[in-house]
This record gives structure tokens, sequence and C-alpha cells, in this order.
């Protein structure tokens, strides 16, 4: 299984986790987040420059396609980074 973390621009929010659900996820977490990068602070002080965080598990292929997606439609015009590792997901339930 593959956790990916995406962090963008509140702004994305709804329609984002609307096309990670329609790209085959069955579910997401998502944090509002402020941090620094190169295209500067983001405190979060102001409810549209939030930033959020993206959290998503799921199998290598799902992860392909929502690397795609982000790189293809937003990473030109909105701040977006995507950090993908491996994961064991233990689920309690069980």
């Amino acid at each position: 299984m593959k956790l990916v973390n995406i962090i963008t621009e509140i702004t994305l929010k709804s329609i984002l986790l609307d096309e990670i659900i329609e790209l085959g996820t069955s579910g997401y977490t998502v944090f509002e987040v402020s941090g620094s990068g190169k295209r500067g602070n983001r405190e979060g002080d102001f409810s549209l420059s939030q930033n959020i965080q993206i959290e998503i598990v799921c199998d290598e292929e799902t992860a392909k396609k929502i690397i795609d997606h982000c790189k293809t439609k937003y990473s030109k015009n909105y701040a977006m980074m995507i950090f993908v590792s491996d994961v064991d997901v233990i689920n309690l339930e069980e």
C-alpha cells in the first residue's frame, strides 16, 4: 500500500477531494497545515491562504493516477507538494 500526502491550497479542497474519490480511493484524511517553501510562507492567517494536507492510503495504481492527475491539472497554477511512501495498514477491526 502507498501513503500519498498532498499539501496544497485550501481553495482546491472540495474539487480535489471529489476527484480523489473519482480516481478510485475509498477515503482520505484532511488537515489544515501551515509552513514555508519556495512559494513563500503559508501561515494560515486568512482562510483563503490556508494550506491543507490530504492523506490517502491506496494501492500503487491509484497512487499513480492521483499523482499524474495533480501534476497535469494543478502543478502550473497552484502550490502543491506530493509525498509518497510505502505503508503497512493495520486494521484493528479485523
